[in-house]
């Protein structure tokens, strides 16, 4: 426990942002807006908080045993900025549950080659000869810093994606048009 709290004030004092935890052994990153919940291989589910949490876009569960998410709708309750969760690497999860998600993306391993799953978070582990309390906490933390990055660059990817589809080509086609209309129509109203 004393090594925990040592690992907890080292990581607080380590960087500019606040991580603290949170949820069921998690750490909860204010400058990255991300929950991280990696390397934990005995859960089996997300812990949601009591009360809502806000300002967290996105939640990492790598390298875990979750078997499925809760709702989208009580995920957006609880966590009201969500945008992503990461489930990769969770080699039980259901992957029949996906299609229920609309608003929060979900990064799963489903229909993906074992070389395309690269994302590792570095554990805090016992300081070493070549390693110590501070080294250990700067690998951790250094790692979970990549770590949002890589999973930015896959979700903003998946958005140009999705944003190149006919089907939103076509909404946005028509939200345009229809804007025009309504200028133009309200032009000449004022005209007349």
């Amino acid at each position: 426990m004393l090594f925990r709290f040592i690992i907890f004030l080292s990581i607080f004092a380590l960087t500019s942002s606040y991580v603290f935890k949170c949820l069921d052994g998690c750490e909860c990153d204010t400058d990255d807006e991300t929950i991280h919940c990696h390397n934990n291989r005995e859960r089996q589910r997300m812990e949601l908080p009591e009360k809502r949490l806000k300002g967290y876009n996105y939640i990492g569960m790598t390298h875990n045993d979750i078997r499925v998410l809760p709702s989208e709708d009580l995920l957006l309750e609880k966590f009201p900025d969500l945008q992503a969760i990461d489930v990769e690497l969770n080699p039980n999860f259901d992957c029949s549950t996906l299609p229920q998600y609309n608003k929060v993306q979900v990064l799963s391993d489903c229909g993906k080659e074992a070389s395309d799953l690269t994302n590792e978070v570095y554990e805090v582990k016992p300081p070493t000869d070549d390693c110590d309390n501070e080294c250990q906490l700067k690998r951790h933390y250094d790692s979970l810093h990549a770590y949002v990055l890589k999973l930015w660059e896959i979700l903003k990817e998946k958005f140009e994606h999705l944003n190149k589809t006919k089907l939103v080509t076509d909404v946005r086609n028509w939200i345009n048009e229809l804007v025009e209309n309504i200028k133009n129509k309200t032009k000449n109203e004022n005209d007349n």
